[in-house]
């Protein structure tokens, strides 16, 4: 409470204060986002500063419900989450328009990545690539303006933290990022759109999946050779990603040569080792096993075993 009381500048007795803290169960990241959720509302909406924490619970009620009917098979701290991060990106999405699409661009690709040392000038070229894909648009057309204004959106609403230029999502953000990411949008109606994102619809998650990767993979294609040691942690964990969609894996079936051989020329053996294995079996299970690209995998599993014992 008084964390709330504090940033918020409310009563110490506030009941609504009270009764903020029990609906969020205490969690500390639902009370850094509630927070910084009311402190925007209480500069950019017509409110202003009588935008108060029951005008909070009065949204999270509405969308919770709808959380907790519809989703109940995560954790009730990830509920909890879920319902605060949704009501802080829905938000954002709407209010701010251009750029609040390119931070929620941003914010999906940050699910498909590893969560910590994200440097910031990696995303730029990966995020024009996906909003690119999405609106057939040139990628100049997103300027660099407007992903820093995206990055900095990110930050204010306590969705990322950024130190010296590089970033880091909590998990726990990440993973609402990725549950909405795998839902779909149902057609509009009287519906929250926080349940328009969690009722499923196979094909269409699929879909939903999907694109985003095949927005992202040909940039790591074109990219491969330039990525640098620190940068391949990235780089690895949207492969690992893709492996979740065998026809990706054939589509890109060449791909994973290409990493396992900058893998090799940045020295990282136990990695070239973990992932040739992976994508070794991907392939065998989906080209087949005398496909050319699957045999060049195995050839780079005995690669990286010879690298690791020089």
């Amino acid at each position: 409470m008084e964390y709330v009381n504090r940033n918020l500048k409310t009563p110490p007795n506030d009941p609504d204060v009270a009764i903020l803290c029990s609906t969020l169960q205490f969690y500390p990241l639902a009370f850094s986002q509630a927070v910084a959720y009311i402190r925007h509302q209480q500069r950019i909406s017509l409110q202003g500063y009588s935008y108060s924490v029951r005008h909070y619970l009065a949204e999270y009620e509405s969308k919770g419900e709808l959380v907790l009917n519809t989703a109940p098979t995560i954790s009730t701290y990830e509920q909890t989450s879920f319902v605060v991060l949704n009501i802080t990106i829905d938000k954002m999405k709407s209010y701010h328009e251009r750029v609040g699409s390119v931070a929620y661009s941003c914010l999906e690709l940050f699910s498909v990545l590893n969560p910590d040392g994200i440097d910031v000038s990696f995303l730029d070229y990966f995020l024009k690539r996906i909003i690119n894909y999405r609106s057939h648009a040139t990628a100049s057309e997103v300027s660099v303006d407007e992903i820093t204004s995206a990055v900095q959106l990110l930050v204010l609403y306590s969705l990322i933290s950024v130190q010296k230029c590089v970033a880091t999502i909590r998990r726990v953000v990440q993973k609402v990022a990725r549950l909405r990411i795998k839902e779909v949008q149902q057609p509009k109606n009287a519906i929250s759109s926080v349940l328009r994102y969690l009722l499923p619809k196979k094909k269409n998650v699929v879909e939903r999946e999907v694109e985003l990767l095949e927005a992202i993979l040909p940039a790591v294609q074109e990219k491969i050779e330039q990525i640098s040691k620190s940068e391949m942690v990235q780089i690895l964990s949207i492969m690992y990603h893709t492996l979740n969609h065998l026809s990706l894996v054939a589509q890109y079936c060449n791909l994973p040569y290409e990493v396992t051989t900058r893998l090799h020329d940045l020295y990282l053996g136990e990695e070239m080792l973990a992932f040739s294995t992976k994508y070794y079996l991907a392939l065998k299970n989906t080209v087949g096993e005398k496909f050319v690209n699957t045999i060049a995998m195995k050839l780079e599993i005995g690669r990286s075993l010879w690298f690791l014992s020089r």
